[in-house]
């Protein structure tokens, strides 16, 4: 159960972010349902007439994106940033400061990172980066403010 806080407004929203972490597609488990399952009730009352939209994560999307040097969400939150290169190569992004979430560089997704496991290094292949400027956009569900992103062309597994 949520409480919602009091408000003035006639005609509240609430806006529910529900994450797809995949599901079961095999034996006795099947229906391995995600998200709002059954009905959605406000003060006792079942609500009728709800939408659901899906959050678009492609790169034609997020470019769209209005960011602002001012922290102005708490998580989940999209972050933008850049870095310059004067050579390129394959190397690794280290996201180990960073919560759950997923990135994308110069307009390429890398994948989904996850501090608990498996993903806290996401491989960028050297192709997708360039001389100069490189873009970088991160969603993290979990942080409310942007954490240090650091790569490495090479980790020392020992």
């Amino acid at each position: 159960m949520i409480e919602l806080p009091e408000t003035d407004d006639p005609n509240p929203t609430l806006d529910v972010l529900v994450e797809a972490l995949g599901r079961i597609n095999f034996g006795p488990r099947l229906l391995d349902r995600k998200g709002i399952t059954n009905y959605v009730e406000l003060n006792g009352v079942t609500l009728m007439n709800w939408k659901v939209y899906n959050l678009p994560m492609n790169y034609s999307d997020l470019n769209k994106l209005k960011f602002t040097e001012e922290i102005v969400s708490t998580a989940p939150a999209f972050y933008s940033g850049h870095f310059d290169l004067e050579k390129t190569g394959d190397t690794f992004l280290d996201l180990s400061k960073w919560k759950k979430g997923f990135v994308f560089v110069n307009g390429h997704n890398l994948g989904r990172y996850w501090d608990i496991g498996p993903q806290r290094d996401l491989y960028l292949p050297g192709v997708w980066l360039k001389k100069g400027r490189n873009e970088i956009i991160i969603f993290d569900l979990l942080i409310d403010k942007p954490a240090p992103l650091s790569s490495s062309s090479m980790r020392n597994k020992d």
